[in-house]
């Protein structure tokens, strides 16, 4: 009986699961659903979905005791911003610090480079330069090529600096300025004198910037004399005059001579920092870097000037000139120049050197977004600048606007 049970079982067992399996194998049709409402199905549980998770994410910070955690957080933020608010009051005060001593510093070492090279000459001084330029005329209308026309007299005429033809108008300089030679290209600023860039590098060979040039050397103008040589000629007035119209020219135009400026400093970064010099070497790698962060503050400055003058950003500008007078010492004697009727100038006509420099570093920081390397790059440059320039230029210039204010006041 037992055994006849159990097989019963079984065979009951084994309709049931066969029914099952036939039913699974029915496929059973989804009712077909339109889009606008499978879309507005989508929100509804998305927004479930959303709704669970910040309702998730709220218990799960109150279970952690996330309002106590909250305050400790604001705490520690506060504490972060006294933190920084300090730093930066101590960063303010060492910045200042800092911007004081650089001021200061700054005054000295303009003060020394432009006053080692350059000088206002006395009474005495002026009136043996009206002799000394009337002596070199003498040789100019002999046709006497000597020291007392160029210091560099013995190198060749082609150079420009000497011309065979001993007619000031022939010189390179004078040339250029009329736009005569090919690779000067002039700034007029009158019919008379031009500004052209100097060939070498500036603040890092041995150029202050560009030169005021005269171009009518032969009074073809009427104003400024025949076989004018230098700035200094015959006398007061004739020496006066040049130096006036020049000086009122250059503040006339200086945004423009600016500009050329800061051109020769792009141009000598951008051509590997050759100085461009009788040396014929490149700039001391160290100074590659302090050398570009210069030329970007002259750029930022050069940028501003449709704003703002070039003296209400801080920068002032002196002028130059050689003569037969100096102040320096003789490297081969070791003595300083007398009064030996010998020039001092490479080129036989009148030309000027241009000096920009910082005279009010709290107006520039105020007018430019001065970066921080800016100005200490400044300062290492322009003390290499003027050790270069000791060298072969100590006491070798006259200040131009130092001798008008002289002759102005003996008026």
């Amino acid at each position: 009986m037992n055994i006849v049970a159990k097989k019963t079982n079984r065979k009951a067992k084994r309709q049931t699961i066969r029914k099952k399996t036939k039913i699974s194998k029915i496929k059973i049709s989804k009712p077909k659903i339109s889009k606008t409402k499978r879309r507005t199905f989508r929100k509804d549980k998305k927004k479930k979905k959303f709704t669970i998770k910040k309702s998730h994410k709220k218990s799960h910070r109150v279970s952690r005791g996330g309002d106590r955690k909250r305050g400790t957080k604001k705490k520690k933020n506060k504490d972060k911003e006294i933190e920084k608010e300090e730093r930066l009051e101590f960063f303010r005060k060492v910045y200042y610090q800092k911007q004081n001593e650089q001021l200061e510093k700054l005054k000295e070492i303009e003060a020394e480079s432009i006053n080692s090279v350059s000088f206002v000459p006395t009474d005495d001084e002026i009136n043996y330069l009206y002799q000394a330029s009337t002596d070199a005329l003498k040789d100019l209308v002999k046709k006497n090529r000597g020291p007392k026309l160029s210091k560099l007299h013995f190198v060749r005429a082609s150079a420009g600096l000497l011309p065979n033809s001993l007619n000031p108008d022939d010189t390179i300089l004078s040339q250029g300025g009329r736009g005569e030679i090919v690779y000067i290209k002039p700034t007029k600023i009158s019919d008379e004198i031009s500004v052209i860039k100097d060939r070498a590098m500036p603040l890092g060979g041995l150029s202050n910037g560009p030169n005021g040039v005269l171009t009518d050397c032969q009074n073809k103008s009427g104003k400024y004399g025949i076989n004018r040589i230098n700035l200094f000629q015959k006398d007061k007035e004739t020496t006066k005059k040049l130096l006036d119209d020049y000086l009122r020219l250059r503040d006339e135009n200086i945004n423009a001579i600016f500009g050329l400026f800061v051109k020769s400093l792009e141009e000598s970064r951008n051509g590997k920092y050759m100085r461009n010099d009788p040396t014929n070497s490149q700039l001391e790698k160290k100074l590659h870097d302090h050398y570009d962060n210069v030329t970007n503050m002259m750029s930022l400055i050069n940028d501003k000037l449709q704003e703002k003058t070039l003296d209400d950003m801080g920068i002032g500008v002196v002028s130059y000139c050689q003569t037969w007078l100096s102040r320096g010492v003789d490297k081969k004697t070791g003595e300083t120049y007398e009064k030996n009727g010998n020039a001092h100038f490479s080129v036989m006509s009148p030309h000027f050197q241009t000096r920009f420099y910082v005279k009010d570093l709290q107006k520039l920081r105020e007018s430019i977004k001065v970066e921080f390397n800016h100005i200490p790059s400044y300062i290492i440059l322009i003390q290499h600048f003027t050790s270069i320039m000791q060298e072969d230029y100590k006491g070798s210039f006259i200040h131009l606007d130092g001798l008008q204010e002289h002759y102005n006041q003996k008026l």
